[in-house]
């Protein structure tokens, strides 16, 4: 509904309009201002009062100039001169939109002389305007009323100075009547306060539209630039400076000592998400952030200062967070730091000092929370036992249970079942181990991470596709003949996972490093699948020994087993008890060690980055090698499971003949000889019998498989696995042996995987 402000005389107000959503017109005497909800908005009768007091001051004015000789029109004039000094307007000299202007009644001489003094007194009455806009307008900032303060301060100087040559002028006049002409000698001594005006005008035009930080930016730039040789300037704007800042220095202040953010008008250089409800590993980073354009230069020269101030303020909030501190102690250190402000001065190194002692408080206070209250310790000891697989009977357990599921096609794979079987495995490991006594129990704030917030997760690729290696490449012989292999599984995307990490905890184990973990255990745990697959071979193929007839048939079979099972295992040990543990023990020596929560964070975070680089799951090139010779085990023992079905041997071990003892046996002493010698012949017909139908089996087991071993098939199978399996590992090889930085750990595999030179030769 459209609205005229000239019609409807019922609603007479712009805001009665805009209650009742009219589309409203408003007319030019109607003025809407917006106000921060923060802010008070400041009383109209404080500017209508400046604004009646300055009409009746200027309504002083001599009306009388006419008819006067030279020297009266000289005084007169100096009167109003000086009058305009302090922005009154006079007969001669008048005002119109606060800029003053010289009678045509006035010529010669007197006019040039008096025109040099009107931007003196154009310049004061901009500033007067400038400081009843703007004081006590709250919605311009407390940076903008500190600065309007002491402005209103040197004006008040000025005034002063104006009252000090009206005197000194009044003297002049009154020692001589008829005295020559004081406008030469009176122009000199005005000439003096235009430096001040000067300065005040400079600073006002540049403080329009702006607030806080950036406000104190712009006036340390004029300083640096504009006013550059000026020592009397300069001197005036350091006063400006020093009362400007010292709000923004208090809330710095309290940002670096309490992490307190007190910024209503949006003045201090730190903000804060509204969005954001509470501390989490993931929001850390963006719970605060910085508001470059309120950073005040003169105090906070670079933007590792910039990173410190927020990093300080955060960890005094991290920290506030988990002591849930009372009231009483939060007035206790309000009154302390109220004792302790910073000032602004005009080397920064000073500052700098204090806010690195600020951030090092801030940061060892948060450790400590940490490590005794939040025992993150304990979570670490927690992430290596089950995500690094040190805990080797959940792992032996779960493999047990899990495999067969675990080998279907991830879209078969029963999530359920899988966590059932997950949770039975830890929950039959030794609890012992993590066992928090009471006493410790009692002190600390949250639970570290235990096994009990393990839960099992599956990934949507294999981990040499989130690495981006291996696209587009055969990984494995493509020759498969007991069936091909299945793609991705639920072996190869299984991984375990924390439900959820409580503050501080997250700030160490960040979704970040947990994906890292993640990582680690895909790859360690399938390396670990791959082995046990390889011992299953090595097992089946015990059974085989005793079938003299075939096992020449065999000896290429056995002979790839034992040289893929010798690199599986040797890499596990490399990744184990090479790479892990003694990362691990490097890390735990040193956490004693560590004075502050960064450093803790870096500390964890350089054993994460250096485990994965030696794990070889940084380098593309590497890992796409690895990952290529880890498949072809996994496909040859693959191969081989089927194999052994086929030929009808199930991989069972067959147990051993078992000497026949009756149960009546210990009874025998009761019968007569007739009966015992019936029963001796009974049971040698029986073992004949056994023996006859035990060699049967042999004879037709043997013809089985050495049908199958002489299939060209299986021949062409084996070696085409053997092959790329010498490539692969060949490639391997070569590409370790130029990674001289990764040090001596790889050396050491490397010689073991190739002991006796028969890959390199």
């Amino acid at each position: 509904q459209s609205y005229n402000s000239d019609d409807n005389n019922s609603r007479n107000t712009l805001l009665d309009r805009v209650l009742h959503h009219f589309e409203i017109y408003p007319s030019n005497s109607e003025l809407l201002q917006l106000w921060n909800a923060n802010v008070p908005p400041c009383p109209t009768w404080i500017r209508e009062q400046a604004k009646d007091d300055e009409k009746s001051l200027s309504q002083s004015a001599d009306d009388s100039f006419k008819d006067k000789n030279r020297l009266l029109q000289e005084n007169l004039l100096l009167d109003e001169v000086i009058a305009s000094l302090m922005g009154l307007e006079g007969k001669v000299l008048r005002k119109k939109k606060e800029k003053f202007y010289i009678s045509t009644e006035i010529n010669g001489s007197l006019r040039s002389l008096v025109e040099r003094t009107l931007p003196i007194a154009t310049g004061f009455c901009e500033v007067k305007q400038f400081l009843q806009s703007h004081q006590p307008g709250y919605e311009y900032g407390l940076v903008m009323q500190s600065i309007c303060e002491e402005i209103d301060s040197i004006v008040d100087e000025y005034l002063n100075s104006v009252e000090v040559l009206e005197k000194k002028f009044r003297s002049l006049q009154e020692k001589v009547d008829g005295a020559p002409s004081t406008m030469n000698h009176s122009f000199i001594e005005i000439q003096r306060l235009s430096s001040t005006i000067s300065l005040l005008h400079d600073v006002i035009f540049c403080a329009r539209d702006k607030i806080g930080g950036e406000l104190l930016n712009t006036l340390l730039n004029l300083k640096m630039t504009s006013l550059a040789g000026d020592y009397n300037k300069q001197k005036l704007i350091d006063r400006i400076l020093h009362k400007g800042s010292e709000t923004w220095m208090i809330m710095l202040t309290y940002w670096l000592k309490a992490g307190d953010l007190e910024d209503p008008c949006g003045e201090f250089m730190i903000v804060k998400k509204r969005e954001t409800k509470k501390f989490s590993g993931e929001n850390w980073n963006n719970f605060f952030s910085i508001r470059r354009s309120h950073v005040f230069k003169g105090v906070v020269s670079s933007s590792f200062l910039e990173e410190r101030i927020l990093t300080t303020g955060k960890y005094w909030n991290a920290v506030h967070h988990c002591e849930d501190i009372a009231s009483n102690k939060v007035s206790q250190e309000t009154e302390e730091i109220s004792n302790k402000i910073l000032r602004y001065s005009e080397d920064p190194s000073d500052i700098a000092v204090q806010i690195d002692q600020d951030y090092k408080k801030a940061s060892s206070h948060l450790l400590r929370l940490m490590l005794d209250h939040f025992a993150v310790e304990k979570s670490l000891v927690t992430l290596k036992r089950y995500f690094l697989l040190d805990q080797g009977d959940f792992l032996v357990q779960f493999l047990d249970t899990a495999e067969p599921e675990l080998t279907k096609v991830l879209e078969n794979v029963s999530r359920g079942r899988t966590q059932h079987w997950l949770s039975m495995a830890l929950q039959l490991t030794d609890s012992n181990s993590e066992d928090i006594d009471s006493a410790v129990k009692k002190e600390l704030t949250s639970q570290p991470l235990t096994s009990q917030c393990i839960r099992g997760s599956f990934a949507d690729e294999s981990l040499d596709e989130v690495l981006g290696v291996c696209e587009g490449e055969p990984r494995t012989p493509t020759h498969h003949p007991y069936g091909q292999v299945a793609g991705l599984t639920g072996m190869m995307s299984f991984s375990l996972d924390f439900q959820r990490v409580l503050f501080p905890t997250s700030l160490l184990i960040s979704r970040r490093n947990l994906s890292s973990y993640k990582m680690l255990f895909r790859h360690i745990f399938y390396t670990k699948h791959i082995e046990k697959r390889l011992v299953g071979v090595w097992f089946d193929n015990q059974m085989m020994k005793e079938y003299q007839e075939v096992r020449g048939l065999l000896g290429p079979t056995f002979c790839l087993r034992q040289r893929m099972l010798h690199f599986v295992q040797n890499f596990l040990y490399y990744m184990m008890l090479e790479v892990i543990d003694p990362n691990w023990n490097a890390m735990k020596e040193s956490i004693p060690k560590q004075e502050t929560a960064d450093d803790l964070v870096n500390l964890h975070d350089k054993f994460l980055q250096k485990t994965m680089e030696d794990c070889l799951l940084t380098n593309a090139a590497l890992f796409k090698s690895l990952a290529k010779t880890l498949s072809t085990c996994q496909t040859f023992s693959e191969q081989m499971r089927r194999f052994f079905m086929t030929i009808g041997m199930t991989g069972k071990r067959r147990m051993s003949r078992r000497r026949v003892e009756p149960a009546c046996e210990q009874f025998t002493h009761n019968l007569t000889s007739k009966e015992r010698q019936a029963k001796k012949q009974a049971k040698k017909k029986a073992t004949l019998e056994e023996k006859q139908e035990r060699i049967s089996r042999y004879k037709k087991q043997v013809s089985v498989i050495a049908r199958e071993l002489q299939n060209s098939t299986y021949s062409r199978m084996i070696k085409r696995h053997a092959d790329v399996f010498d490539e692969n590992l060949d490639d391997l090889l070569g590409k370790l042996r130029t990674k001289v930085s990764y040090g001596s750990q790889i050396t050491n595999l490397c010689i073991r995987l190739d002991y006796n030179g028969y890959i390199s030769k």
